[in-house]
């Protein structure tokens, strides 16, 4: 059943005489890539687990991705200034200007924004054990304190292009596609969907108190302290950890083998199609910006943009 804000932008699409579409699509329901045929684009009414859903369907297909959020954190949508505003989301389709984006990949599944193997990841495997529909911040509130209590803190082994950056220490590891993460609190400062890498940091902790120190460090930075954590950069991360192996990617929990104790992320760069309306444009001027300054860490070009 499509919610009214998905209606709206369906109905807005039809009044500008548009063929628009309604699919159904979520954690039990992923998008079949035949049903998306010769679209123009592809347009994402929900949250970021619905975007993750969805980006194998547009990235096999080459179809133009927007992201009207709708959901809890909409990290995707954040990092480019979409909107939900119907109005906003017809114009970026109708505009026809679009980017190519990298992709994270790991345990073969897509990632848009961050994969989490610690306390991130025990809060979504709490919350998806509990979870029968759509959520709230509220559901949150439960599993994050039972997390708090007793953090998922795995003995951690990190390599960046075969340069190791943890050895057997605990703690928290997030690897970013993008900068942003939830609340705010962005552990990979430097990442950017259009750098051809991905960022790593490493938090050392062992307690509920060593989390709260490096959520209270995370805060800091948005004011300008020095980002904490250890950080890397590279094309492939190779991860160890004690068991058992947690994954989260976009806030959606991952299922690996039983047993599995190794994994490798790598990164498809220029991969997804994203669309991009005036805002979207600005903000990969300041993905071009951000690139720019760091380019000497990842050696590839700046992201490009082209008219369709």
């Amino acid at each position: 059943m499509a919610t009214p804000a998905a209606e709206s932008i369906h109905d807005h699409f039809e009044a500008r005489g548009h063929h628009a579409k309604l699919l159904a699509v979520g954690a039990a329901e992923r998008l079949d890539p035949d049903k998306l045929g010769h679209a123009d684009a592809l347009v994402v009414v929900g949250g970021d687990g619905t975007v993750n859903h969805t980006a194998a369907a547009a990235i096999d297909t080459a179809v133009p991705l927007y992201h009207a959020p709708t959901g809890n954190e909409n990290l995707f949508a954040r990092a480019l200034g979409m909107s939900r505003q119907p109005a906003a989301v017809v114009g970026a389709i109708e505009g026809g200007r679009t980017a190519a984006a990298d992709v994270g990949m790991c345990a073969g599944r897509p990632f848009l924004i961050t994969a989490g193997f610690g306390p991130d990841a025990g809060v979504i495997r709490r919350l998806a054990a509990r979870r029968t529909r759509a959520i709230g911040h509220l559901a949150y509130a439960e599993p994050l304190l039972r997390e708090a209590l007793h953090p998922h803190l795995p003995r951690v082994w990190a390599a960046a292009d075969g340069v190791p950056f943890v050895e057997g220490r605990r703690g928290i590891l997030v690897i970013g596609n993008s900068r942003e993460y939830a609340s705010h609190l962005d552990p990979c400062p430097r990442a950017s969907l259009f750098s051809g890498s991905l960022d790593a940091t490493f938090m050392p902790a062992r307690t509920t108190v060593g989390v709260a120190r490096w959520a209270v460090s995370l805060w800091a930075s948005r004011a300008g302290a020095p980002a904490p954590g250890v950080p890397a950069r590279g094309t492939t991360i190779q991860v160890r950890l004690t068991e058992p192996l947690l994954i989260q990617l976009d806030g959606e929990l991952v299922t690996v083998p039983e047993g599995t104790d190794e994994i490798t992320v790598h990164i498809r760069p220029r991969t997804l199609r994203v669309v991009l309306g005036a805002e979207q444009e600005r903000a990969v001027s300041r993905h071009n910006g951000q690139f720019r300054k760091n380019k000497e860490c990842s050696g590839t070009d700046a992201p490009r943009t082209c008219s369709r």
